[in-house]
């Protein structure tokens, strides 16, 4: 899907599926659709590999200014892009909860990298300028097992970038048992230390 009213592309919006997770496709793109800002693109990257070459491979192919990465299980409320596009070099949102178990994920307006040094404060699923993603060098390859979204907001930060968030739960995200976040969640102490100490190498 492509913007066709000769407008600049604002959005390329990144989703990967394959295998299971192929069932909430329809739902994903039916959210997408009913956007009411409407200069977008959608990359669908049929990839069974690892999230962040799968993500890369779908960032290099896109168009638009901004990227949103959406991953298939979730959905998009019908504001989500108006009211994130254009508002900043990283913006996410507050997360609504729906699937086995509801709620909300609520994190700072402003999140910074002292934060973040303590643990991850947006969702991967977020919007951010293609430009950032080009200046930090794109997701880390090297990190198959989970967190490639935690680790790249950090190197935004260590390059200056400022992640705004919109405090509305404006994306809906589907809590399942058996998930990617889950499983990376039986390696965090691992992963937390790479990204420390990741930090430390280039803040030096």
């Amino acid at each position: 899907m492509r913007s066709t009213d000769g407008q600049k592309l604002g959005v390329s919006i990144i989703t990967q599926y394959w295998g299971v997770y192929e069932k909430y496709l329809e739902d994903c793109l039916a959210s997408i659709k009913s956007q009411t800002y409407k200069n977008y693109e959608v990359i669908l990257i049929n990839d069974c590999t690892d999230l962040p070459t799968a993500r890369n491979k779908g960032i290099r192919q896109a168009k638009g200014e901004y990227i949103c990465i959406l991953d298939v299980d979730n959905k998009l409320t019908p504001e989500y892009l108006e009211k994130t596009v254009g508002k900043g070099d990283i913006v996410a949102t507050h997360l609504q909860f729906f699937g086995e178990s509801n709620g909300t994920f609520e994190p700072s307006t402003n999140p910074t990298l002292e934060m973040f040094k303590i643990g991850n404060q947006i969702d991967a699923n977020a919007i951010f300028k293609k430009k950032v993603w080009e200046d930090v060098g794109g997701y880390d390859e090297n990190m198959k097992d989970g967190w490639e979204d935690y680790d790249f907001w950090v190197r935004c930060l260590l390059k200056g970038y400022q992640i705004t968030v919109i405090p509305e739960p404006l994306l809906l995200y589907r809590k399942v048992d058996e998930s990617m976040s889950v499983t990376a969640g039986r390696k965090s102490a691992e992963l937390h230390s790479y990204i420390l100490n990741k930090i430390k190498l280039l803040a030096s």
